[in-house]
């Protein structure tokens, strides 16, 4: 009986964010706490908050200030997290085969859902790219900009590693 909730339980896990899954499987005893903590990443950032409208052109923000959000271990390559800066959303991908770090709004304009964070990212055509899991949009994670619709784009802000914790500009 508890094989049967436990398989449930990570099936059911696959619609939550990466940091829920996490804490799931250390509860089922599939990770050290540590772990689980590690990959969950600014808490208080990953419920849904108040849609933003749609951005219309890309604006890469101004690093005048920087949020920690989280160490850089923690970040699994070709897996983005969801971090909240004041009351935006953002999603910081770490990829593999580069030593980059991006970060860009996780709210998709095409589905009104902060849900960039959980795409799938990839080269397409010799840009980087995450394309959205709702209506599978490819947005560039350099400039923000929506291979699809050059009429729409997402922010992109600026990402540093200060003694080994990865912080987002703002």
């Amino acid at each position: 009986m508890h094989q049967r909730r436990a398989i449930w339980s990570l099936e059911s896990a696959i619609r939550l964010d990466f940091s829920a899954l996490a804490r799931l499987l250390h509860i089922a005893g599939g990770m050290d706490s540590a772990t689980a903590m590690a990959t969950d990443v600014n808490r208080d950032g990953l419920a849904c908050g108040d849609q933003l409208s749609p951005q219309r052109k890309s604006e890469t923000a101004s690093a005048g200030a920087w949020t920690t959000v989280c160490e850089l271990n923690a970040l699994i390559p070709d897996v983005g997290v969801r971090a909240l800066l004041g009351e935006r959303q953002v999603a910081v991908f770490r990829l593999s085969g580069c030593d980059g770090l991006f970060a860009i709004d996780a709210f998709d304009p095409f589905s009104n859902a902060p849900v960039l964070s959980r795409g799938i990212v990839g080269d397409l055509n010799g840009r980087l790219v995450v394309a959205s899991p709702i209506y599978k949009q490819h947005f560039d994670l350099r400039t923000g900009e929506c291979l699809e619709d050059d009429a729409v784009a997402v922010h992109t802000y600026s990402v540093r590693v200060v003694d080994g914790h990865v912080q987002v500009g703002h």
